[in-house]
């Protein structure tokens, strides 16, 4: 894993209209908000699709409230982008936006890669990469009477076909997702797959 600070954002000049849901799949406890939204957060998500320019990708913005936590998983799944291409997530990031996290607010993201617990507290205005698939888990969040929830935008820069190492991708249509940020797309599969190979 990676873990920058921004010094500067410049967003692009769009903005699409704004959508809340709530997740319901398993212990994956978290409010996802969605991914196209008005002034700042999608000029936001915007700024962080430009990282990997023509990279496929898709972005939510994640709130933890106190209890909200993630349990271990690798992030592999596959995705079926806007046009019915079947991709697979590639590379994830996670982007921080609230100010005055400290480790005893819960919520941390914790790296389970090679057996490892390296512990990232996550601090405003820092953004956080790994290659899909890694294993990680996000902590419950504790209470944080009068002060904000844990916010974050997160998401995947996606691959086309199936770059990881099973015997069979599903068909198009029948992946875990559909790319579309208002869709449920985060994996919570016990599969752990033996490698990634790119094809």
């Amino acid at each position: 894993m990676h873990e920058f600070f921004v010094s500067h954002v410049y967003p692009p000049p769009k903005a699409t209209s704004n959508s809340k849901r709530k997740r319901h799949d398993g212990d994956n406890r978290h409010k996802e908000l969605s991914g196209k939204s008005t002034y700042p957060i999608g000029l936001l998500i915007d700024t962080i699709k430009s990282l990997w320019p023509g990279k496929r990708c898709t972005f939510s913005v994640g709130k933890y409230n106190s209890g909200n936590y993630i349990a271990e998983h690798d992030d592999h799944a596959y995705v079926t982008d806007t046009d019915g291409t079947l991709c697979s997530r590639d590379l994830a990031v996670i982007y921080y936006l609230t100010k005055d996290w400290k480790k005893e607010d819960g919520g941390i993201l914790i790296d389970l890669h090679d057996g490892k617990r390296k512990q990232y507290v996550p601090k405003f205005n820092s953004l956080v990469a790994f290659e899909v698939p890694r294993f990680h888990e996000v902590t419950a969040v504790l209470p944080r009477v009068g002060r904000d929830p844990r916010y974050s935008v997160f998401g995947w820069f996606l691959e086309e076909g199936d770059i990881y190492s099973y015997a069979a991708a599903p068909a198009a249509g029948e992946g875990m997702g559909d790319g579309n940020s208002n869709s449920n797309s985060n994996s919570n599969t016990k599969i752990r797959p033996a490698g990634k190979e790119k094809k």
